[in-house]
């Protein structure tokens, strides 16, 4: 443990990965990602699952959806720490970061309002 201001901060894994923008990128390359992936979008019929818009519609914000994100609801880097994932094979092997429950497609817009976009954490 290190000492923070309020305290004991736990320390991060040696193993964790360093740059996790870059490591989740290697994970949305992966067979199990674009599996998980199309099988929301069949799901989903092509919509986001919140406002109901498809692909060359409008978002409620008025920009043309051209693509869909899958949002984690569950953040990515919260999986990745509780399960200790350290490599993509600890990756492939997690339920949890391939539950197709735990996923949803939305448009961008949608998915930005999320609490977790872009960082992995609450925003609060």
């Amino acid at each position: 443990m290190a000492r923070g201001m309020g305290g004991p901060v736990p320390m991060r894994n040696k193993n964790m990965f360093r740059k996790p923008i870059r490591f989740k990128r290697q994970v949305q390359n992966t067979d199990n990602y674009r599996a998980q992936r199309a099988y929301a979008l069949m799901r989903a019929g092509n919509k986001c699952e919140k406002c109901g818009a498809e692909k060359g519609g409008l978002s409620p914000k008025g920009n043309v959806i051209k693509q869909f994100d899958m949002h984690h609801l569950i953040p990515f880097d919260e999986i990745v720490e509780k399960y200790n994932i350290t490599d993509l094979q600890s990756a492939r092997m997690c339920p949890t970061l391939w539950d197709v429950k735990l996923v949803q497609i939305l448009c961008h817009d949608c998915h930005a309002e999320t609490d977790s976009y872009g960082s992995g954490k609450d925003k609060k």
